[in-house]
């Protein structure tokens, strides 16, 4: 069955205007598909909406290590403390796990649009359907607007 390879998203700004990938249509997905998200444009304006591919990867983040000098103080009265009792299996000189998170990774444009005169606090509609032939169809518009931009993209 055909299928969507890589994730099919936009890219929007968040609070501290870092460039944040939001997926539309995720991969594996079997096509025809259509989606549609709502992009929040806080300041109005002139909104440019930047359709990309993306990749997932695992990003692993190691704790910092613990210090021993202080920990050996605590250790040896602890050990006065515990003479009498079963060893235990759990140790508190365990170290943490390494945080693994999905992280979305930014591969090539597909298309810009740019939607004109969004109303200051307001949210940008963003469809994408993609054709049993892999093309893709991309439509922009203001939630509540009167106007829309639409493309095409034909297939590779």
């Amino acid at each position: 069955m055909p299928h969507v390879a890589n994730a099919i998203g936009v890219v929007s700004l968040n609070q501290a205007g870092e460039e944040v990938f939001v997926p539309v249509v995720q991969p594996e997905t079997a096509v025809p598909a259509r989606r549609t998200v709502h992009v929040s444009a806080p300041n109005g304006g002139d909104i440019l909406v930047k359709v990309v591919e993306a990749n997932t990867h695992i990003k692993v983040t190691k704790p910092e290590p613990k210090t021993k000098a202080s920990d050996s103080k605590a250790a040896k009265v602890e050990d006065a403390d515990d003479s009498d009792e079963e060893d235990s299996d759990f140790s508190d000189d365990e170290e943490e796990e390494e945080k693994r998170e999905k992280v979305w990774k930014i591969g090539s444009v597909l298309a810009e649009a740019a939607v004109k005169g969004v109303k200051k606090g307001g949210k940008v509609e963003i469809s994408i359907t993609v054709q049993s032939d892999l093309s893709v169809v991309i439509t922009a518009r203001e939630v509540d607007g009167k106007g829309a931009v639409r493309g095409t993209l034909a297939s590779a």
